[in-house]
């Protein structure tokens, strides 16, 4: 059974990640070679195991001559393209140790960060289903018994409670209809994400509680990847174009491009091309003062790494503030749910019991 689900795995996990460039940035650091690495990797798991091939694949290509960031590309649902461009970075350079270690850096940050947001929004999670049920229990039976009693009172009803009873019987009649319109949003978000991965992402980057973690993750890829290229010896420019290439965020890359397009055709300096060409912006004043210092004192990579670590921060924080957030959004449609059907039921009974103390007197 376990050897079954092996096989039926088509990615890495990101603690595999971490393990795999730790084991093979240590092997390197021990002056050993990549190939060494991921053979003790490998050595981990069975044979019919996808980890195990993919090991396979990646040192039969290296035999081949193939480079290892190319091998890697082959696997995009186990390797972003952050992992992928510092790899190239740093055969380019030769920094494998120091750029091998950020991998796993990076991989430790995005496990703390998705443990932060689960543990985050278990509440909210919990409180969606709960909710749900009640909904559709209002909707499919309580509300239609409560259209009985009072039809059978021949009462006067108030607008809020014949808004809930037509609501609630129509309900009742489609309620089969939540379940195409789930499948619908799923299917429309995996179009989107394959098709038009530009407008899935300007959506997710108006979300309020997730546009902070998008801003402070791509603002911390931004310095990093600056920091790791300048201290690699790389200039300013081509440190840029590798950091375009190594960001998964699409509106990064796009205002790379733009940057570099300008620093070619009009030989404008790198931190004053990204500040002309940012318009969202993506990229605070903070850091474009801090690129612009970088340039003066030729400390460009110092000052990156600090930055890096400054975003860091603000990217935890973000996250740990997301539970907050999707708590009150998911909490606050049920409470006005519960309140309009609580006046839906309770406007009903103080008329009655008014028309009932009229009449006795």
């Amino acid at each position: 059974m376990f050897n079954q689900f092996l096989k039926k795995k088509n990615f890495m996990s990101a603690q595999e990640q971490q393990e795999f460039f730790d084991i093979i940035g240590n092997f390197r650091s021990s002056g050993l070679t990549l190939e060494e690495g991921i053979t003790a990797f490998q050595g981990d798991f069975p044979k019919d195991s996808y980890n195990y091939h993919l090991c396979a694949s990646i040192l039969k290509d290296m035999s081949n001559g193939h480079r290892f960031s190319d091998s890697l590309k082959k696997f995009p649902k186990s390797f972003s393209p952050f992992t992928t461009g510092i790899i190239s970075m740093a055969e380019g350079t030769g920094h494998f140790e120091a750029s091998l270690a950020e991998i796993s850096f990076r991989q430790g940050l995005q496990m703390e960060i998705k443990s932060k947001i689960s543990s985050a929004t278990l509440v909210p999670k919990i409180s969606a289903v709960f909710g749900l049920l009640a909904f559709l229990l209002s909707t499919g039976w309580a509300i239609p018994k409560m259209a009985e009693v009072l039809e059978s009172l021949d009462a006067d009803l108030p607008l809020i409670t014949e808004v809930v009873l037509y609501f609630g019987s129509f309900m009742s009649s489609f309620w089969w209809l939540i379940f195409p319109i789930g499948f619908g949003i799923k299917f429309y978000y995996e179009w989107l994400k394959k098709n038009k991965p530009e407008m899935l992402a300007s959506i997710l980057m108006k979300i309020p509680f997730w546009k902070p973690i998008v801003i402070n993750r791509l603002r911390y890829d931004f310095c990093t990847i600056m920091g790791i290229c300048i201290d690699a010896g790389i200039e300013p420019t081509q440190a840029l174009s590798y950091t375009g290439m190594a960001s998964d965020n699409i509106f990064l890359k796009g205002l790379i491009a733009r940057a570099l397009k300008q620093i070619r055709t009009r030989g404008v300096s790198f931190d004053e091309a990204l500040k002309k060409e940012d318009a969202i912006p993506l990229l605070d004043m903070k850091l474009y003062r801090m690129l612009k210092a970088g340039r003066v004192t030729g400390q460009t990579g110092e000052i990156m790494k600090k930055q890096a670590e400054y975003y860091r921060k603000k990217l935890l924080a973000a996250t740990n503030e997301v539970g907050d957030k999707v708590g009150m959004s998911v909490i606050t449609p049920i409470y006005i749910f519960i309140s309009i059907m609580v006046a839906a039921i309770v406007l009903p009974i103080v008329g009655l019991a008014g028309s009932a103390a009229m009449q006795a007197f």
